[in-house]
Order: C-alpha cells, then sequence, then structure tokens
C-alpha cells in the first residue's frame, strides 16, 4: 500500500509546490505533475526498460508504458489535472464541464489499476 500512495503524494506536493512558487495555476501544475513529469521519465528511461537495456537486460519484463497500471495512472493524473481545471474555474465557465469528463476517466483508470492488480496477484 505504501508504493501505490508514493506517486500520488510526491506529485500532489510538486503540484503545490509549481502552484505557489512558479504561480502556475493548479490545473497546469497538477497537469505538469501528474501527468507531464511521468510522460518525460518514461521518454528518457525508454531505451533502459527496452530488451537488453539497462533496466531489462534480460528482455523478460515488458515496459512499463506496456502494462495496464502504467496506463491507469496516467489517466488518473489526468482526471485529477481536469477536476483542478474545473474546480479553478468554477461552476459558470465551460471548463467546469471537464469535471463530468474527470470523473469518467477516474472510473476508467480506476478499472486499468484494479485490472493490473489482479493480474498480479499469483
Amino acid at each position: 500500500m505504501k508504493t501505490v500512495l508514493t506517486y500520488p503524494l510526491f506529485a500532489a506536493l510538486v503540484t503545490v509546490a509549481l502552484h505557489f512558487g512558479a504561480h502556475l495555476s493548479f490545473g497546469l501544475s497538477s497537469l505538469l505533475a501528474f501527468v507531464g513529469w511521468p510522460l518525460v521519465g518514461t521518454l528518457i528511461t525508454a531505451d533502459d526498460d527496452l530488451p537488453g537495456g539497462w533496466s531489462n537486460p534480460d528482455g523478460d519484463l515488458p515496459p512499463p508504458w506496456a502494462t495496464a497500471r502504467y496506463w491507469g495512472q496516467l489517466l488518473a493524473g489526468a482526471s485529477i489535472s481536469a477536476l483542478a481545471f474545473s474546480l479553478e474555474a468554477g461552476p459558470s465557465s465551460p471548463w467546469f464541464s471537464w469535471l463530468l469528463g474527470s470523473t469518467v476517466v477516474l472510473v476508467l483508470s480506476a478499472a486499468l489499476l484494479l485490472f493490473a492488480a489482479f493480474r498480479a496477484r499469483p
């Protein structure tokens, strides 16, 4: 359980730091922390995760972007960002329609994460 909460808590701290430190909106800060950071990290380490790479010398592990857990976490981050954008804009703004989209994406990400969790069970 501890490893499951590490990334969301750290991304939330980065969101707050970007909002108050760089004076970015909460929506943009959360987008950078919850979606941008994992995507950039995946691009930087993609060659290491491929078969024969530093992290996968035997080639028996699938790269992170080929797993349901990775996409579930990324969709959950996108949902959190959409929620931050919609709450920041307020109910009279067209951005508030992102609240519905955020809910749909959150349900999809939860399904992917549950699928990954049950598939990983021995």
